[in-house]
């Protein structure tokens, strides 16, 4: 055995070892193009949200500068005035009006219009000194809409700055001529950029591309402005490209943003990830080494003795043995074996005794079947004897003792209804009447109900607790039964004694631990109708006891004991 775990183990560690090291490699290849698509679409989108909102916000400064805006309106007040006092004040409301607008937005770098002169577009007014706007090196164009033109990055056109920027320049007609309107706005893509390379780890670098995909700007030495970027991924906007990943989104206003990355950024990421899985594999390959020969001294040893044992207690020897291996768990299991066949022992002791009892219970049980049974074999022997002799009145007595009898036992009627309640119940008055001289007052109320289940035996105690221990000689009994279609409402009233432990008001049945007919009416109820039922007792000294029980009509077969 020792020599074919060795031999499975091995083979094992060796299936393992290639299995894991498959689909780990699969699985990491997989998930990491994964996240690298999903890292770079993450990050593409958020540097295009960035750009879409920069190239916005130099929308909305166009729009106050164009001829409909408020700036527009004064500066066409400007080109329109004739009188130089008129010109300079509409011309400091124009300045005024750029520099307030400006400050609004953070980012905004520079606003201004832009005139057509001989030697090219000259400025007219700005919130900043305004260098020559480049006519024979004009900003890259990414894309024209209408009369907009949204520029690629470029150096600022404030001559006390050299930041990168992006601009837009729209046409306007002010009625005096055409006239250019620029403003440009600080791009803070290339921190972005850097952010994004740090928490990424990867080198990334970012082009611009018109609507017809001609780089127009190129943040890599490898990509150059002009040419055209060939597409050759599984898809459209994302592939490899010589080197690079990358990862190409269009833009709210018609061009392209597009991410590379450099591809050896994600080798160098591989190849740690392959020492590192290399490194794992060797020392879990020495841990299973060594927990395989601790297994064989700390495991195997004790569980084939624990097997002994057990085949030992199979053949029937359920004797306690006493065994240390110093390790607790081992220990303990030894300890609980031991118990174990100690409890064996003990319950096939029990079983047998058990089935001694039973065997007495079984006797026992039909000898109290036989006796019922051989009484009311004797009693039908005796109504037929009454019959033969033609003594009436003995001939009723005992036919009515013997239903009362056969009802209680559940020899007739093996479903109790409201009906058959009712006629044990005068089935038992009549037998009591040929004892007692006392009056029955009935008023019952007959219709579908009676034929509706309810509990067995439930108001014979009831009768029988009023005519033997409440009722004088000559009393009366008072039944009343009656159902408003959910709820039967039962009432014996008598005009005896009454019971002196109970005051004038209500008490529930339950409240009582006096007389065994009670306790036997209320236990029915509880077993038939849960807490559907209700029983209630009143009494007075010297003026009777009522007996009231309330429960409902439609109970459907198998919802008793619910």
């Amino acid at each position: 055995m020792r020599q074919r775990m060795m031999l499975i183990m091995g083979f094992g560690i060796l299936a393992w070892c290639i299995v894991v090291f498959a689909v780990c490699s699969f699985s990491y290849r997989s998930s990491e193009k994964n996240r690298m698509e999903n890292g770079l679409r993450s990050d593409i989108t958020q540097l295009t949200q960035q750009l879409d909102a920069e190239y916005y916000s130099l929308v909305k400064i166009s729009q106050q500068m164009s001829v409909e805006g408020n700036i527009g309106s004064a500066f066409s007040a400007y080109l329109q005035a004739q009188e130089p006092y008129d010109k300079i004040e509409y011309s400091n409301n124009v300045t005024t009006s750029i520099n307030t607008m400006i400050f609004n937005y953070d980012t905004s770098a520079l606003a201004s219009y832009f005139g057509e002169g001989e030697g090219g577009p000259f400025p007219l007014f700005s919130n900043l000194p305004v260098r020559a706007y480049p006519v024979e090196e004009p900003f890259g164009l990414l894309i024209k809409s209408s009369e907009i033109e949204f520029h690629t990055f470029h150096k600022c056109l404030n001559v006390i700055s050299d930041k990168t920027v992006i601009s837009l320049m729209r046409e306007a007609d002010f009625g005096k001529g055409r006239y250019m309107i620029y403003a440009e706005t600080h791009a803070g893509i290339e921190k972005l950029l850097e952010l994004l390379s740090v928490s990424r780890n990867v080198n990334y670098s970012l082009l611009q591309l018109d609507e017809n995909k001609k780089i127009i700007y190129s943040g890599n030495p490898d990509y150059a402005e002009g040419e055209y970027l060939g597409t050759d991924g599984e898809k459209e906007d994302f592939g490899k490209n010589g080197g690079y990943y990358y990862i190409m989104k269009k833009s709210d206003f018609g061009f392209y943003n597009v991410l590379l990355a450099d591809q050896r950024s994600y080798l160098r990421q591989e190849h740690y990830w392959l020492i590192n899985i290399c490194l794992v594999f060797c020392i879990g390959i020495i841990s299973i080494i060594l927990v395989i020969t601790l297994f064989f001294y700390l495991i195997y040893r004790p569980i084939r003795q624990l097997g002994q044992d057990m085949e030992d207690a199979a053949q029937g020897n359920f004797q306690p043995v006493e065994r240390a291996f110093h390790i607790d768990e081992f220990d303990r299991i030894f300890h609980h074996f031991n118990d174990m066949k100690n409890k064996v022992s003990r319950l096939m002791e029990d079983i047998r005794r058990s089935e001694y009892e039973k065997q007495q219970l079984e006797i026992e049980k039909l000898y109290y079947q036989i006796n019922p049974h051989f009484l009311m074999n004797a009693l039908n022997s005796l109504h037929w004897m009454a019959v033969a002799n033609h003594q009436k009145e003995i001939e009723e007595y005992i036919y009515q003792l013997n239903f009362i009898l056969g009802y209680s036992l559940g020899k007739i009627y093996k479903k109790a209804t409201f009906g058959t309640e009712l006629k044990s119940l005068d089935m038992y008055l009549e037998l009591q009447k040929k004892r007692y001289d006392f009056n029955v007052w009935k008023d019952i109320r007959m219709n579908g109900w009676m034929e509706h289940p309810c509990a067995r035996l439930i108001l014979q105690p009831l009768a029988e607790n009023a005519i033997c221990h409440n009722m004088d000689a000559f009393g009366n009994l008072w039944i009343t039964m009656e159902c408003d279609g959910e709820t039967a409402r039962i009432t014996i009233k008598d005009d005896g004694q009454g019971i002196h432990y109970l005051s004038g008001e209500g008490v529930l049945a339950k409240q009582l631990n006096r007389g065994i007919g009670l306790r036997y009416v209320q236990m029915s109820l509880q077993s038939f109708y849960g807490e559907r039922a209700n029983l209630r007792i009143t009494s007075e000294t010297n003026r009777g006891t009522c007996v009231t029980v309330e429960m409902p009509v439609n109970v459907k077969e198998g919802e008793e004991n619910v």
